[in-house]
């Protein structure tokens, strides 16, 4: 069961968690999505209202808005009996991967062949980011190679230009279950790089062979990744 003090108990005279003079709903939204993609916050623990609050030093009113965003997110789950953890499993990974392979294709069929000049640099732009963090088929910055595949991958999507797709896309939100899935100690990134670089070399020829090659390979990869983790942890993270 999740109580207070897994956010880190105060004493008297610490500093508070919570910085005045900074939005309020985005610091305990922060606050609380760093303590899920850590699994600081284990999965189905209850997010009570109230304790946060107590815990945090605020009123319950941005700890509400911070649950709904990460409830929007697909972090947290909400019921009648309130909110809790919302816990990744294999099923919930091996479904939402292949529903995201199923829109990253579409999207490339929508695309390659069409992407401008413009649309091109920045893609490579953003693949230039993930490679950075990776190293020898290993995460030398796991935080920031999760912000920039995320990046990547949404990008792939939006140049469609389908704001549904787009829309329905990152409501999966199969980026931030991944980043809870790997936290920890896995630095395991798999061929990602080579892929991404596949990807990006693929859109830039307007060889859609090729792209839907690279981008099946990639997210089999993540795939993967997050099966392998989940079942070291016992099956739930």
């Amino acid at each position: 069961m999740f109580t207070c003090n897994m956010l880190g108990s105060r004493g008297v005279d610490e500093p508070s968690i919570i910085q005045r003079g900074v939005d309020l709903n985005d610091q305990v939204y922060a606050t609380l999505k760093d303590r899920l993609l850590a699994r600081v916050i284990g999965p189905r623990d209850r997010l009570r209202l109230q304790a946060l609050a107590d815990e945090l030093g605020v009123s319950r009113s941005p700890v509400h808005h911070a649950l709904t965003r990460l409830t929007t997110e697909g972090l947290v789950s909400v019921d009648r009996r309130g909110y809790s953890a919302r816990p990744v499993t294999a099923t919930l990974m091996f479904e939402s991967h292949n529903v995201r392979c199923a829109l990253e294709l579409y999207a490339a069929e929508q695309s390659v062949g069409g992407a401008g000049a413009a649309q091109l640099e920045e893609f490579r732009r953003l693949l230039e980011r993930t490679v950075q963090s990776v190293e020898n088929f290993e995460f030398v910055d796991k935080r920031d190679y999760m912000l920039a595949n995320k990046a990547f991958h949404e990008y792939l999507v939006d140049i469609a230009g389908n704001e549904t797709l787009s829309a329905t896309y990152r409501s999966l939100c199969v980026h931030q279950l991944m980043e809870r899935a790997l936290a920890g100690d896995a630095i395991a990134a798999g061929d990602s790089t080579a892929e991404h670089r596949r990807i990006v070399a693929a859109y830039e020829a307007g060889d859609l062979a090729a792209a839907r090659e690279a981008i099946i390979a990639n997210v089999e990869t993540g795939k993967q990744l997050a099966l392998g983790a989940i079942e070291e942890a016992g099956g739930v993270l």
